[in-house]
């Protein structure tokens, strides 16, 4: 029995709920900045973009599990069209499934807490994770440009802009509110600007991903279904 898998309707639902959880983060703001919170603090950190284990978080970890599978369904579609371009595939299909699974563990942080024990950063590098996270999308941008000239042409602007997107948040934005965090410590509405900037730019990115994926899946026609056999 073969079951056809909605990709489109999966796109505009994910879309829809990037809009209701940076619309509900903006409320959340505001409500904590104008009122006595107190008493309804913990609903509101259900949706609150800064904090670990809510909403938001689980959404993002889904969202690029999602991703690890689509990159996964594209390798084993090219083995017929481009074999070539299978280990850059699942390569990325693992790092997402990593991303996923760093999502609800904060893996980042732990590293970060590790350099932070081993030499004092300030300023931009005040995140210490993003060095080595820096060397390592350094490498993979080296490694991966034959896998990005096999790519169309439209693939591959998709997948610059996505990742100049998701990027600038994760890191761009991360490395502003690390100057932030030393010169105004106190000043928590502006650093909660900054992390609703940063989180929106990381859903955002992931969305023109999953829009990249899915038209590549498109251009190289393969039907996604779920093959169920008895």
């Amino acid at each position: 029995m073969k079951l056809h898998y909605p990709v489109s309707k999966v796109f505009k639902a994910m879309c829809f709920i990037v809009g209701f959880l940076i619309a509900m983060d903006v409320l959340v703001i505001i409500i904590k900045m104008n009122m006595d919170v107190t008493y309804i603090e913990r609903t509101l950190d259900i949706f609150d973009v800064n904090l670990e284990n809510n909403v938001p978080t689980y959404y993002a970890s889904i969202s690029l599990l999602y991703c690890s599978i689509l990159l996964l369904i594209i390798s084993f579609a090219e083995k017929q069209n481009n074999p070539q371009q299978i280990l850059y595939w699942r390569i990325l299909s693992l790092g997402f499934f990593y991303l996923s699974m760093d999502e609800m563990a904060s893996l980042h942080e732990w590293m970060g807490v590790i350099m932070m024990g081993q030499a004092k950063f300030s300023g931009m590098w005040h995140f210490a994770w993003m060095i080595p996270a820096l060397i390592m999308i350094l490498f993979l941008g080296i490694t991966f440009l034959k896998f990005l000239q096999r790519v169309p042409a439209k693939t591959r602007k998709l997948l610059f802009i996505s990742g100049l997107i998701y990027l600038g948040g994760a890191i761009g934005i991360e490395m502003i509110s690390g100057i932030f965090i030393e010169k105004d410590a106190a000043n928590k509405f502006g650093y909660d600007l900054l992390n609703l900037v940063e989180e929106s730019m990381e859903m955002i990115g992931i969305l023109f991903f999953v829009y990249t994926l899915n038209s590549y899946i498109t251009f190289i026609k393969v039907p996604v279904e779920i093959s169920l056999e008895a």
